[in-house]
């Protein structure tokens, strides 16, 4: 959401630089369009929310422990 961290990346990086806080963010569910997802060509497996489901399609959840393991894994390098 550009209105939490306008610059994406870069506004993290000035709130940091700014606050001397260490950033740490979660989110709930992702969108059923995430590129994470396999059904955009990445290797891992989400459940897809469809558009009968309370929350009207439109979230995605992981599937695989290994995901979560290369998330966190992955979370500290920049790219």
């Amino acid at each position: 959401m550009p209105t939490i961290f306008p610059g994406g990346n870069a506004g993290i990086h000035n709130l940091t630089a700014t606050t001397g806080w260490r950033v740490i963010a979660h989110n709930r569910y992702w969108s059923n369009d995430t590129t994470y997802a396999s059904q955009s060509g990445s290797p891992w497996e989400f459940y897809i929310d469809n558009a009968n489901s309370p929350a009207g399609g439109e979230t995605s959840l992981p599937l695989q422990r290994r995901f979560w393991e290369s998330l966190l894994t992955d979370s500290v390098k920049e790219r």
